[in-house]
């Protein structure tokens, strides 16, 4: 066991801010790299951050990692970095960790109002603190083993899985719904939604209704892909 998902701040779990990192040199001839911001969770590497000054875009910070993983600077323990964050202070978005890194991935993160949340510090409380970083990796990420990359939720993905967990996990459950629009990621949430349902103790199964048979056969092999890395079974 490495990092115990249900250890979340608290338990076995140990978390570590390093600061400068020794990117390590493949070559000789290499260029020294010094990542900004690593956080790490039982000393292994989930979470990388790169920081620019307000002068600059926070893009340049996204260059930058570009041009790490194209020297193939996060190789080793470094390669289990599962989400990037870049920000040049007043402007601060993320995206999931992949070697063909795309700009039109990258999100910025929003309160569960709807307002968005760009400085630095208020991001950092939201989304890189101790339990926010360890959920954001352990319960708002999926690895697709068809696509063979990480998907990191939305933030009205996981403000939308939050509320359900929450709602049907008191000692009064209650029932709603989650409406979205087309291409926001319904199946991947409905996903999400059944793996944190079953964290409680009193529910061994969540039952998916489609009303048509093509959705079957696609939110079925969406599933089953999500699930191939995953502790759930999809019937």
């Amino acid at each position: 066991m490495v990092i115990d998902h249900t250890n979340i701040a608290g338990g076995t779990s140990v978390y570590e801010v390093v600061y400068q990192i020794q990117l390590g040199r493949r070559q000789e001839m290499d260029n020294d790299r010094r990542g900004d911001v690593t956080l790490l969770i039982n000393w292994l590497s989930v979470i990388h951050i790169e920081l620019k000054t307000p002068k600059r875009s926070y893009l340049q910070a996204f260059n930058q990692i570009q041009k790490y993983i194209t020297e193939q600077k996060f190789n080793g323990i470094l390669s289990n970095i599962q989400m990037f964050v870049v920000t040049n202070g007043t402007d601060t978005k993320y995206v999931a960790a992949d070697q063909h890194l795309r700009e039109k991935f990258l999100s910025g993160w929003v309160d569960k109002d709807n307002n968005p949340v760009r400085n630095y510090l208020d991001f950092a409380k939201d989304v890189l603190s101790i339990s926010a970083a360890h959920h954001m990796v352990a319960d708002n990420s999926v690895l697709d083993s068809k696509q063979r990359h990480i998907i990191l939720l939305r933030p009205y993905q996981v403000h939308a899985i939050e509320a359900v967990l929450k709602a049907s996990s008191g000692d009064t459950p209650t029932s709603g719904y989650i409406w979205y629009t087309t291409g926001s990621g319904k199946t991947l949430t409905s996903y999400r939604v059944a793996h944190n349902l079953l964290t409680i103790p009193s529910l061994d199964k969540v039952i998916f209704l489609i009303d048509r048979k093509d959705l079957d056969n696609q939110t079925t092999q969406a599933f089953q892909s999500y699930a191939n890395n995953d502790s759930i079974d999809v019937n």
